[in-house]
């Protein structure tokens, strides 16, 4: 009997390591590669890597969709033009118009494999989607995008990415994460209101809005319609440093594409980036309020209730998949604030000097 339970036994363990080594093979070799990505992607960027974008030439004044078959998607794009005459300027518009009369949309759940509910992919002009709601932050990806053919590289809101063989920029791909958190935004500031939007890219969202507060609201919106990312880092760098700005952009990048990695939950590089991202915030809106100080723009009183407010709002956690990460604790306040009072007294230009 006892011969003949371990036998049992070993036909169990070998149907069992049958069955399941190759879930344990798949699991070990994602840890790996997802491993292998994050080092690599946590690599500071290079603003050589950042182009300049195109020049914008308007090639329609009317927007004639009649290529839409579905008559709710028509609507919905019609509605998303009134909605973009209203509220953002006329010299913003040019990749909407251009793009819009030209926009193949087709409902399919192709997308879902991709664990989205909608695709705008700018080279071919073309939204894929699989539950109407979600066409309105894919219709901001085609208002805000242009194809380079000569670099073969997108650009896309506040991102650039090419993908394109034989092209040197191929393995761009930068600016991801501001740019998906800032469609977001975009999609449920102007019609959260008459329709039920999913929400998502909670984190990059939350950081868009903190960076909104910093660059103006009216500026974020005329450098993403334009693909101007380069516009973007000039702005910044009134208050920062080019290396520093790279870095916050790369951070929210890294965070944005591994935040779907379970097994890198805790990750000390990604707790790292959101402690990078969350101290330039904060870095980067004290500067600029002391420099409004400075140029008789704000008051003392003001000046501590503004900084008091965006530090609130700021916090001091936040949840990625389900995982905590700390940040900004009392200590690193202390340490914030005091490196930028002696940046601004010790030198004068703040672009010479690194916060």
């Amino acid at each position: 009997m006892g011969g003949e339970l371990i036998n049992n036994i070993m036909v169990f363990v070998k149907l069992f390591l049958q069955n399941f080594m190759p879930i344990i093979i798949i699991y070990t070799t994602d840890k790996v590669l997802s491993t292998y990505t994050l080092h690599k992607d946590f690599k500071p960027k290079d603003i050589s890597k950042v182009s300049i974008p195109l020049e914008l030439k308007q090639k329609y004044t009317d927007i004639e969709i009649s290529q839409i078959a579905s008559k709710k998607v028509r609507e919905a794009v019609l509605e998303f033009g009134d909605i973009l005459e209203k509220e953002f300027p006329n010299d913003s518009l040019i990749n909407f118009n251009n793009n819009v009369n030209e926009v193949k949309i087709k409902r399919t759940g192709n997308v879902l494999l991709s664990s989205s509910i909608g695709t705008y992919s700018c080279k071919e002009n073309e939204i894929d989607y699989c539950i109407i709601s979600s066409i309105y932050h894919e219709l901001f990806h085609m208002a805000s995008s242009v194809f380079d053919n000569d670099k073969k590289l997108t650009y896309s809101g506040f991102r650039q990415v090419c993908c394109e063989r034989g092209s040197e920029l191929k393995g761009t791909n930068i600016g991801v994460g501001i740019n998906e958190g800032y469609t977001e935004l975009l999609a449920h500031r102007y019609f959260e209101d008459k329709h039920k939007l999913s929400k998502a890219y909670k984190f990059e969202v939350g950081i868009v809005e903190k960076l909104e507060k910093i660059v103006g609201q009216d500026e974020m919106k005329r450098l993403y319609l334009n693909a101007n990312l380069m516009g973007l880092i000039e702005n910044l760098k009134q208050y920062s440093s080019e290396e520093e700005i790279l870095n916050f952009i790369n951070s929210v990048d890294l965070v944005s594409k591994h935040s779907g990695d379970l097994f890198l939950l805790g990750n000390d590089k990604i707790k790292e980036s959101i402690m990078n991202v969350y101290s330039f915030l904060l870095r980067t809106y004290i500067v600029k309020l002391k420099k409004q100080i400075e140029n008789g723009i704000l008051s003392i009183n003001e000046f501590i209730e503004q900084s008091t407010q965006y530090i609130k709002s700021l916090g001091t956690s936040v949840k990625v998949s389900g995982h905590k990460y700390e940040y900004l604790t009392e200590d690193d306040l202390h340490n914030i604030l005091n490196d930028i009072n002696n940046s601004f007294t010790n030198n004068e230009n703040i672009d010479s000097h690194k916060i």
